[in-house]
């Protein structure tokens, strides 16, 4: 078996990482004749294999993982920390010897496929160890490799990182180019990784296809007369912000008891969630929807104002799909989030971990509507500007097929 172009991700969670791979792939199925997705197990959801092109072959490895076990070492020792800082201490620790395990699988993996051209949607960086692998075996059979880069890069830690510097050079040395869809993943790789900017490589906004139905609909999002609801799409997790977005929600219900909250994703604090708002006996006012499979749209269709609370970020796909439905965003300025809103123009930035600026925010649009439809105008314009997908199409066509 031979194919022209091999795409390789190693994913455990729902997010913007496979959304960004299924748009390129989408882009560039229809001028390469053979093309392989390659994946860990469930690397790819089954509704988002739904969406794979006819002509793809889409195979499911058996890996030999750190993040694998990473990933279910935080679910199983979720509520024993000791536990969970010591069985990923020991995955730190044997870091190399798993590298060479999956260097030999992906060697043996390579030779059945024999792709012509590679592309590694790592997801954030360094991401999964697999996909460093994948970019190193690329260029070990000469193959142009790309790798693409969606949340902010983590600083290197520990003494693991006298280790992670040696791989980050042998891989900078073996990808073609670097894609990345915001300038501040571009520089935190240098500024955090110390990784130079290459001369090949492309920050990319993300393009979402519009969709005609709600043309005229999101032109201006007018809230609700009955009640003003509030929506946050994404992991269930503290580091996304969600206890501060609870927090600042429970003080403006106080005041304002035409408020709602819809929640909408899974993640290892759902359940915690659930008793919460269960304990505060606010189960009609907080509504806990767990993950949406269906067009995303349909649920911003009922959202007034779209929270991003999180502590870190590259570019959130869920922002540029509020801003393609004309919902109004007040987010956290982290990484790439203020190059896609503006204060006063398509929504409001606060500062990071402040359940009070959120709490002001947030009111100063509760009790005016015409500023929400001002930014809900400013929040459909960005979109049509700057992430539409016939801009990201040219873009994607221009790296890989020029």
């Amino acid at each position: 078996m031979s194919t022209e172009l091999l795409i390789y991700t190693e994913n455990y969670e729902r997010g913007g990482g496979n959304k960004f791979l299924l748009n390129v792939l989408k882009i560039l199925s229809g001028s390469f004749s053979e093309i392989t997705v390659a994946t860990n197990c469930n690397g790819i959801f089954y509704e988002e294999q739904k969406n794979l092109p006819n002509k793809v072959n889409f195979v499911e490895l058996n890996l030999f993982s750190s993040q694998g076990i990473s990933f279910k070492t935080t679910k199983w020792a979720s509520g024993n920390i000791q536990v969970r800082r010591l069985i990923l201490g020991l995955v730190r620790v044997f870091t190399p010897l798993i590298l060479l395990i999956q260097a030999i699988q992906m060697t043996k993996f390579f030779l059945q496929v024999r792709p012509k051209r590679v592309i590694v949607f790592n997801g954030g960086y360094p991401g999964a160890l697999s996909c460093l692998v994948v970019t190193l075996i690329s260029r070990l059979f000469t193959r142009e490799v790309s790798i693409s880069i969606v949340s902010m890069p983590t600083p290197y830690r520990g003494l693991g990182k006298f280790f992670a510097r040696f791989v980050d050079k042998l891989v900078w040395k073996a990808c073609t180019n670097v894609i990345s869809n915001c300038k501040a993943i571009e520089n935190s790789l240098e500024q955090s990784r110390g990784l130079p900017k290459l001369q090949t490589n492309k920050f990319i906004y993300t393009g979402l296809e519009d969709i005609p139905i709600f043309y005229e609909k999101y032109s201006s999002k007018k809230p609700s007369e009955d009640y003003l609801v509030l929506g946050y799409i994404g992991r269930i997790v503290a580091g996304k912000g969600i206890w501060l977005l609870v927090e600042a929600f429970i003080k403006l219900h106080e005041i304002y008891k035409n408020l709602k909250l819809e929640i909408y994703g899974e993640g290892e604090d759902l359940d915690k969630l659930i008793y919460k708002v269960s304990e505060l006996n606010l189960d009609d006012w907080i509504l806990v929807k767990g993950h949406y499979f269906g067009e995303i749209s349909e649920v911003l269709n009922g959202i007034d104002i779209f929270v991003s609370p999180s502590y870190w970020e590259g570019l959130p796909y869920t922002i540029i799909e509020a801003l393609r439905s004309g919902v109004v965003v007040v987010a956290t300025e982290v990484g790439g989030t203020s190059e896609a809103i503006t204060n006063g123009v398509n929504g409001i930035l606060v500062p990071i971990g402040s359940s009070q600026s959120l709490f002001c925010a947030i009111e100063s649009l509760i009790n005016n509507s015409q500023l929400i439809e001002k930014l809900s105008f400013g929040a459909r314009d960005t979109y049509l500007k700057k992430f539409s997908y016939k801009l990201f199409e040219e873009e994607i066509r221009d790296i890989f097929l020029c």
